[in-house]
């Protein structure tokens, strides 16, 4: 089981069906940060601070912040496009397969990922 922190851009029904494979999901909607103009700096130093892996689609913003401060407890850069289920179950995959995502970047698209 990993511990996700979800971006308020995030797919709630990605984030829905990893709950349902057993992880632990938080976020920035369940802690009332939506549209509260919270930096994404600041959301992914919550969910470091948590140990819990960001979770966004948010692309440009996160694997900008990646690079310039690689100590963090993962982040996921997930398409948008593509049926829930099917990303959770790569996202859950990936991580079975690589067992964390401390300081990595992992981008899933449909029919592709990648680990940083």
């Amino acid at each position: 089981m990993a511990r996700f922190f979800a971006d308020e851009d995030f797919d709630a029904e990605i984030g829905s069906a990893l709950a349902r494979l057993g992880h632990d999901l938080d976020g920035v909607a369940h802690r009332g940060l939506g549209n509260t103009g919270t930096t994404d700096d600041a959301v992914l130093a919550l969910a470091s601070g948590e140990k819990r892996i960001l979770l966004t689609h948010n692309r440009r913003h996160f694997v900008r912040l990646h690079r310039l401060a690689p100590h963090h407890a993962g982040i996921v850069v997930c398409s948008q496009r593509g049926q829930p289920e099917e990303m959770a179950g790569t996202i859950d995959r990936i991580l079975y397969e690589h067992g964390s995502f401390t300081g990595r970047l992992v981008r899933v698209n449909l029919g592709d990922q990648a680990v940083e």
